[in-house]
């Protein structure tokens, strides 16, 4: 993009404008039951949102411009394994798979993954339910997390 401004006998041309488009959404309380298959975990906690791509109704983030995206997932869990995976328009990308210690009676797990994708405005990114019951979160500094923003 190219814009020109000119006053008088001054002229200033801009180009490359950098759009600012990240976001980080998180968990706000432990989520313990039974997922349905595929499930869209929802992060309702929206930390940052630049650009307005994140929906925390839907747990959807949708495209806002063309470029290379890089998306990341925290997961944290309590008394059972978890996996889920980052997924774009239907497609799976990366696993987040969070072991724990069954040896213990208060087992704890965490696991997180990243992925570099070049997308298209419109495309839809969001993480998905795989297997397991029990997400851990803090309401005050959470556990569990959804990020991502436009490289350059």
């Amino acid at each position: 993009m190219t814009v020109l401004f000119s006053y008088k006998f001054y002229t200033i041309t801009v180009t490359n404008i950098q759009r600012r488009i990240s976001f980080t959404v998180s968990t706000i309380q432990d989520i313990d039951k039974v997922w349905v298959a595929e499930e869209i975990i929802v992060f309702p906690k929206v930390i940052s949102n630049e650009g307005g791509g994140y929906d925390a109704f839907t747990g959807i983030y949708t495209v806002p411009h063309n470029g290379v995206y890089v998306f990341a997932c925290h997961l944290a869990s309590f008394d059972s394994g978890f996996i889920a995976k980052i997924v774009v328009d239907g497609v799976p990308k990366v696993g987040i798979p969070v072991a724990f210690d069954n040896t213990s009676t208060s087992s704890r797990g965490a696991a997180g993954n990243t992925v570099v994708v070049s997308l298209q405005q419109g495309d839809q990114v969001w993480v998905a339910h795989v297997i397991g019951g029990a997400l851990w979160t803090h309401a005050y500094f959470p556990y569990s997390t959804f990020s991502g923003f436009l490289l350059g």
